[in-house]
């Protein structure tokens, strides 16, 4: 297991004390904060998630919700973190040893969500399929939707130059396909969002930074064209987190547990100044 630094406890008890963490909203969102995107080769560096909509820290993370949660050195090489049981920060440290891109993986278990009006106008959810649910009278579903979210976040470790590093091949997620000179105020960064393998043209690319937008609400909204592919200027240096999602009809031998599928993606990535 990791050790959650100083650090992540001094911000929890801000976090805390400031009333940032707040109940859950309707479409949580899981990203994946390094504390130090940057670091020298040898150096370390720390990994915690973030789920809901508040950043740079909302609701703490079930480790039973989570499917992986892996580390991918530059050379390739997968370290499997095992999560923490119970509602954590799911922080770890980690050695920087080879000199490159490392990239932080999070998967999450699908759940499927329902929600319902009755006939009087009151609301319900549930977490769980529709079969599950017994309506009121005169009640009828709303929404039935299973979700699936991925998440990554690149570490950079000594004097990284040239190309970002592909994708992973996760079912859906954002990747940088320009250069990592690109990452710093000022400059024009592209990323591509890929839906199993292929370029999601037409989709809604979210971007978020966690030190200056508390509440978590995207600074812009950007869109990809027949390439998947997206282009933004950050305004100021820190974590930027980008997010894309897609939604599908839920397939044919499940549509009596839920009507849609709902894929998310959200990409950390860290900012310098110019």
């Amino acid at each position: 297991m990791g050790n959650v630094t100083r650090w992540i406890k001094q911000l929890v008890v801000l976090v805390a004390a400031t009333g940032l963490i707040g109940p859950a909203a309707t479409a949580h969102t899981l990203s994946v904060i390094v504390t130090k995107p940057y670091g020298p080769t040898g150096g370390k560096t720390t990994v915690y998630l973030c789920w809901g909509h508040r950043l740079p820290v909302d609701e703490l993370v079930d480790g039973s919700t989570l499917t992986s949660y892996e580390i991918v050195s530059p050379s390739g090489t997968v370290t499997k973190l095992t999560p923490d049981s119970g509602r954590t920060l799911q922080a770890f440290e980690f050695s920087l040893t080879e000199s490159g891109v490392y990239q932080v993986s999070v998967v999450r278990t699908p759940t499927v969500v329902t929600m319902w009006k009755d006939g009087r106008g009151g609301r319900g959810h549930h977490i769980g399929p529709k079969s599950e649910v017994t309506l009121p009278e005169g009640g009828e579903f709303t929404a039935s939707l299973r979700s699936r979210q991925f998440a990554k976040a690149l570490a950079v470790a000594g004097d990284a130059q040239g190309p970002a590093p592909g994708p992973l091949g996760l079912p859906i997620e954002l990747v940088v396909v320009s250069d990592l000179s690109s990452l710093q105020t000022g400059s024009t960064i592209k990323v591509q969002a890929l839906f199993n393998g292929q370029p999601l043209a037409d989709a809604s690319i979210t971007a978020a930074s966690a030190q200056l937008n508390p509440d978590g609400r995207p600074e812009l909204t950007i869109k990809t064209n027949a390439q998947g592919i997206a282009e933004f200027t950050p305004a100021h240096a820190g974590t930027w987190i980008l997010g894309v999602g897609q939604r599908l009809p839920a397939p044919a031998d499940l549509q009596s547990q839920f009507d849609q599928e709902s894929y998310g993606a959200t990409l950390s990535l860290g900012i310098r100044e110019d």
